[in-house]
């Protein structure tokens, strides 16, 4: 009786072995598939940060831009009021 238990246990043993297994395999199949998916969410990360550091250097220069055109839109704008006081100067 008691070499029954015995082999039973043993029996037991290796089942529980077995099942720990599958799950050991199944967990590392999940760990493999997450870090796939955090290796993919890493290249969108980089894509992302290249797309915004080029979109605050144009947005830069766009400002440095505006800028100048904002500048020479206020020169001509002088000229041309010194052009219309010029010519009512003559007009009268």
């Amino acid at each position: 009786m008691l070499k029954k238990k015995e082999q039973l246990a043993e029996g037991l043993h290796l089942i529980d072995y077995e099942q720990l297994k599958i799950e050991n395999q199944t967990l590392n199949e999940k760990i493999e598939e997450r870090n796939e998916e955090l290796t993919r969410l890493r290249g969108k990360i980089i894509n992302h940060v290249i797309m915004l550091s080029h979109t605050r250097e144009k947005m830069k220069f766009i400002e440095t831009q505006n800028g100048k055109n904002s500048q020479d839109l206020d020169d001509i704008a002088e000229q041309l009021d010194e052009t219309k006081t010029k010519l009512t100067q003559r007009k009268n």
